[in-house]
């Protein structure tokens, strides 16, 4: 599967809140960097976001491009009442993520 390809599909699951798909989509050595979470590994990520993190959300790309293993989608993020831009960098590593940075002003989401 293509960088591209697993970069959308990490954002239908989270905004589904599909924890069971995140874990088979994320690498066990998962590096995650965002303004509210920087982690280490999946598991860390995955308890983190079953701590009450993860809500409903949605997105809508406004661009995307790859290279190689690496990709990145640019969207508009919505969540409640809050609207952003944001942008995230994938790297993939076979079947998997192995690592995302998320890039967004997070002033109206804390």
């Amino acid at each position: 599967m293509e960088a591209k390809t697993l970069a959308q599909e990490f954002f239908q699951l989270f905004c589904q809140g599909n924890l069971i798909g995140l874990e088979k989509l994320l690498c066990s050595d998962l590096k995650f960097k965002g303004p509210f979470l920087q982690v280490e590994c999946r598991d860390d990520y995955l308890a983190a976001l079953r701590e009450g993190v993860i809500e409903p959300c949605s997105y809508k790309v406004m661009g995307e491009f790859q290279s190689g293993e690496e990709a990145g989608l640019f969207l508009r993020f919505e969540k409640g009442e809050a609207s952003r831009p944001m942008a995230m960098y994938c790297r993939a590593r076979g079947e998997q993520i192995a690592e995302i940075r998320l890039i967004f002003d997070p002033g109206k989401f804390s």
